[in-house]
């Protein structure tokens, strides 16, 4: 059965959580190794989850970096043709 959008939530919130950056590259290799529309799919949720941190008005030291860098990311994106969209085939 195909988890829901909280379950995906949070099993990646539990994994980063505790993850130290050989279990986060490992975990990045995987990805990369999977089917290329997939990869395509799982690289538009990270911007799409890039334009959520941008939208955040209230944020404090412990995301301001995040904030900030996905800000200038969705800037950038917004300037070359076809915007933050990626195609799908």
């Amino acid at each position: 059965m195909r988890p829901n959008a909280e379950e995906v939530a949070k099993t990646f919130s539990r994994f980063i959580n505790g993850a130290n950056k050989s279990e986060i590259d490992q975990a990045c290799t995987i990805i990369l190794s999977d089917h290329r529309t997939l990869q395509q799919d799982m690289f538009r949720f990270m911007v799409r989850l890039m334009e959520k941190f941008s939208g955040i008005r209230y944020y404090d030291l412990r995301n301001e970096e995040s904030v900030l860098l996905a800000k200038d990311i969705m800037e950038y994106l917004e300037t070359r043709e076809g915007g933050s969209g990626l195609s799908r085939i």
